[in-house]
């Protein structure tokens, strides 16, 4: 790179930084735009669960970690299955393939808005009765603690926000494991944001939808209280990521 064009490059940078008051990413140097601000926050959930920055792309720690944590919970070991399973999250995820059926499946049938057969509908609701009595229990807290009424709670009809969440998390992670490069990363965090985009209406109902996939995936019969503190931290008055950034953005 010439340095003139260096030096012209470094200017924008300058004003990005004054006139949006963001802070500049610890190895770049260069604070995110609006829209790139805006697309990480589609992975508000998981990522605020992991600790992890929102005025940057990269993940602080030594990259080992980062890749434990892929080969641990995800079964990603290099770039191949990186991005095998950063496709995946796209293209299929857990809302179309879950141990019997895709968790959309699950969830509509839970809604009562299922075209399945009778016979795959009473499948489901025998296999999933825990998965169900505990989205019920979600859905209280929800209408208690966070004002949606019965309406809001019936107009989710998808939990495909529990992918698109992870989706831009792993993308981080397997950017700061070098398994796909910084450009790659953002390739896959705009796709989350745009998926997430054309199937939700806002943040709330976003993360609504997200934590009630994340009900069905964990098989568990009762809420964890870290799920509903991280709810209860992003969807705060003051100082939410949510209330910063527009779900929707024209470019």
């Amino acid at each position: 790179m010439s340095r003139k064009k260096k030096f012209k490059e470094s200017l924008i940078d300058m004003g990005r930084l004054m006139f949006t008051n963001a802070q500049p990413s610890f190895k770049t140097g260069i604070a995110l735009t609006q829209e790139e601000a805006r697309a990480l926050v589609f992975g508000a959930f998981l990522s605020s669960k992991n600790d992890m920055p929102f005025d940057t792309i990269e993940l602080y720690g030594k990259e080992q970690r980062h890749r434990d944590v892929l080969a641990d919970y995800w079964g990603v070991t290099d770039e191949a299955s990186a991005k095998s399973t950063l496709e995946w999250l796209v293209n299929e995820g857990h809302r179309t393939t879950g141990q019997n059926y895709g968790f959309n499946d699950v969830f509509q049938v839970y809604r009562g808005i299922s075209t399945l057969s009778q016979e795959e509908i009473n499948s489901i609701k025998q296999n999933y009765a825990t998965e169900f009595t505990t989205l019920e229990k979600l859905e209280e807290i929800l209408k208690k603690d966070f004002y949606f009424s019965e309406s809001q709670l019936n107009s989710i009809k998808t939990v495909s926000a529990w992918d698109f969440d992870r989706l831009v998390t792993v993308a981080r992670w397997c950017n700061a494991s070098a398994y796909i490069s910084r450009k790659e990363a953002w390739n896959y965090i705009y796709r989350a944001a745009q998926l997430g985009a054309e199937e939700y209406s806002d943040w709330e109902f976003y993360l609504a939808a997200t934590v009630m996939g994340r009900v069905i995936w964990s098989q568990s019969d009762e809420i964890d209280s870290y799920d509903i503190e991280t709810m209860q931290n992003l969807m705060s008055k003051s100082g939410s990521l949510y209330k910063k950034h527009p779900f929707n953005m024209e470019y």
